[in-house]
């Protein structure tokens, strides 16, 4: 069939060129009977498909039924999707259906056709109570002061209109397991069946069948949690349409204004408990509260697993010289000087970066970056604690390149003594009031030549007024009144003078 913009050039070339119909044919590439039929088309209206008109019949209580089974069959592998002697066989063993087997193959194969063949409109999914669908969205919201985007991880369960938010930096399959798995806890459950997009972080590849290539990660979390997978066909958001809604309706009513966010997973703890408060509204259709449908999701849902799932991923990177490793190409973590240059095991988590020893346990933990500048984090306790044992030991190992220039250079024209004493300073400053203010003193001492651990503590406490402040001594009216005194220092003039002239 012809698009409408080859129709339209058929017959701009026959009408207002005058080409003849075979001279068209061999522009267009186009055989001459189709040239014809559409020269000498007259009616261009828009064909109106009309339902199938299916009448009063002993099958109408089992309609709803048998759409539900052939929409159910849109994710199932073709081997294992309904007949309509199947149809007609549960029809009767389950439902007691007491019409003969034709009035069923008739509709099941009329509906089935009307079904999978929509294209320009869809039927409601039917889902079942303890569904659930899984979507993405973009946010903005205050972290550390800073405006940051984001992404809120929305679930939707269908059948009550219950919905759920989580808020993250990123939209990776760390941020995807920790959001459901909050989620899970949260209600207590495991939806039996849960419903994605082709979202990279679970889907490889779509095949030419539209089977799909898991990740071997989401194929772990799947099979740890036990639940069923739906996945939409490509572009056809309208399959879930419920978390499509539900995303920008959690965004209105919980994020607005931009929320303060100091911690991720406290916040997302606080967002759970506001989602709860939000159903207890009606549902837009049902005429029921939503907190009441929800029961029904719930006692639908499978039990948690006993064994905890750790969402994060583990990777072996190698350290640089100064014990540095680099995620994502433009993001570099610390660890310690000691591990310069060998391999370290970094925990990677929704939102921490976790660096672990040979004995897998935690040397250092790093929030994790995101956004899309190149970034560092260092974590100065390690290398300032290794720098006051040695510090000539790694002085030329690379991590005074750390430093600000002006301390570096200072630094280099102190002997091994004092250094040891600076950076036992630094790292004493830096647990206590972080690694700025650390350099800020330490740059204050250098410049006024202090560099003894002792009268660097003295001047950081005059520097933070730590000194006791003398109250003004307050009488009370019981005391006695004193004649005020006034030294009379002439005195001592006419002793200076005597004493003088008797030398």
């Amino acid at each position: 069939m012809l698009t409408m913009t080859q129709i339209n050039y058929i017959r701009n070339l026959y009408y207002n060129e005058g080409k003849s119909k075979a001279e068209i044919s061999r522009i267009t590439k186009v055989d001459v009977k189709t040239i014809r039929k559409y020269i000498e088309k007259e009616d261009f209206n828009s064909k109106i498909v009309k339902p199938h008109n299916y009448g009063v019949s002993i099958l109408d209580p089992f309609k709803e039924i048998i759409d539900k089974w052939i929409v159910e069959d849109k994710i199932m592998r073709k081997k294992q999707r309904h007949t309509a002697t199947k149809v007609y066989s549960r029809l009767c063993k389950e439902h007691s259906y007491k019409g003969s087997y034709r009035t069923v193959t008739d509709y099941f194969k009329a509906r089935k056709q009307d079904i999978w063949n929509q294209s320009s409109s869809s039927l409601p999914l039917l889902h079942s109570a303890g569904e659930m669908q899984v979507d993405f969205g973009a946010i903005q919201f205050w972290n550390k002061s800073e405006l940051v985007d984001g992404f809120s991880l929305n679930v939707t369960f269908p059948f009550s209109n219950a919905g759920y938010i989580q808020i993250f930096r990123g939209q990776n399959q760390q941020c995807l397991f920790e959001g459901l798995i909050n989620i899970f806890r949260h209600i207590n459950g495991i939806p039996k069946r849960i419903w994605f997009d082709n979202m990279s972080t679970a889907v490889k590849r779509v095949s030419r069948g539209k089977e799909r290539d898991l990740t071997d990660e989401f194929s772990r979390f799947k099979n740890h949690f036990n639940f069923d997978t739906a996945f939409c066909n490509p572009a056809s958001g309208n399959e879930k349409g419920s978390v499509e809604n539900k995303v920008g309706y959690l965004r209105r009513n919980l994020l607005v204004p931009a929320p303060i966010v100091d911690n991720i997973k406290s916040f997302n703890k606080r967002l759970l408990n506001m989602c709860d408060e939000d159903l207890n509204r009606e549902h837009y259709i049902k005429g029921t509260l939503i907190c009441d449908l929800h029961k029904l999701d719930k006692d639908n849902l499978l039990n948690l697993p006993l064994t905890e799932f750790d969402s994060s991923l583990i990777k072996i990177l190698k350290a640089d010289k100064c014990g540095r490793f680099i995620l994502e190409s433009k993001f570099r973590y610390s660890s310690a000087p000691k591990f310069a240059g060998e391999n370290l095991r970094i925990k990677i988590g929704a939102t921490d970066i976790i660096v672990l020893d040979s004995n897998l346990k935690e040397i250092v933990t790093h929030d994790r970056l995101y956004g899309d500048l190149p970034s560092e984090l260092i974590n100065w306790l390690p290398y300032l604690t290794q720098l006051s044992r040695y510090p000539r030991a790694i002085k030329y190992s690379g991590i005074y390149e750390l430093f600000p220039l002006k301390i570096s250079e200072q630094l280099k024209e102190l002997n091994e003594e004092k250094e040891k004493q600076i950076f036992r300073f630094m790292a004493e400053v830096t647990e206590d009031k972080g690694f700025e203010k650390a350099l800020q003193i330490t740059e204050e001492c250098l410049d006024k030549n202090i560099s003894s651990l002792d009268n660097m503590k003295m001047y950081l406490k005059s520097r933070l007024d730590k000194y006791p402040k003398v109250e003004k001594l307050r009488l009370n009216n019981n005391q006695p009144a004193v004649k005020e005194v006034s030294p009379n220092i002439g005195v001592y003039d006419a002793l200076l003078t005597v004493n003088r002239r008797g030398n």
